[in-house]
């Protein structure tokens, strides 16, 4: 025997559908000439809800502070070389501005014991790796994103400083790079002479 559950707290109603075709938000005029619009749009079956209009105090002030672009985590970055063309794209998920003193102190401190890109290229050519310039490509919300992201953006812009072009990702991912736009933006670094 099929029993059918019923839930007491919310009966079942029948009540006659609207068909809705489509919904506006209008500002808050006054307790007349709001009511009657939406009245009258009603009839032509449009769904109006109210939003308050700003205020000065809206437009005047910023509740949230932005987060200084130096210290942004998650980020692919660019590092381009003073005496060349050549760049560098790379990936970090701590604040960019730890990883970029990282590769200034690979060619500062550690010479012969070398493992960032920019760092061999400035002491093999008897360059300066220009950290100030240092541009954000992208970032991402998770670090699980950064590899594909930093693949993306070397296969997108192809420097001359990167020997390992990144993960081996699906070639339908790569086509679209043309669709995505790693448009740089300022980092904000000025630490380095």
């Amino acid at each position: 025997m099929n029993k059918t559950k019923i839930n007491y707290n919310n009966p079942t109603r029948l009540t006659k559908q609207k068909n809705t075709i489509g919904f506006t938000s209008l500002p808050y005029i006054d307790k007349v000439l709001s009511p009657s619009l939406r009245t009258t749009l009603s009839r032509y079956n449009m769904e109006t809800c109210y939003s308050s209009s700003p205020t000065l105090g809206n437009i005047l002030t910023k509740t949230k502070t932005p987060t200084p672009a130096h210290t942004t985590r998650n980020v692919i970055y660019s590092i381009p070389c003073k005496d060349c063309p050549a760049t560098y794209i790379g990936q970090t998920y701590r604040p960019l501005i730890k990883r970029i003193k990282e590769h200034e102190a690979q060619y500062r401190l550690q010479p012969s014991i070398v493992s960032s890109a920019p760092a061999k290229h400035a002491l093999d050519n008897n360059h300066h790796m220009d950290y100030n310039s240092t541009e954000i490509l992208s970032t991402t919300s998770k670090r699980q994103h950064l590899d594909c992201t930093e693949r993306l953006a070397i296969d997108y812009h192809k420097p001359s400083l990167n020997g390992n072009i990144g993960p081996d990702i699906s070639p339908i991912w790569l086509g679209l790079t043309t669709s995505l736009h790693f448009k740089p933006r300022p980092s904000d670094i000025t630490q380095f002479n």
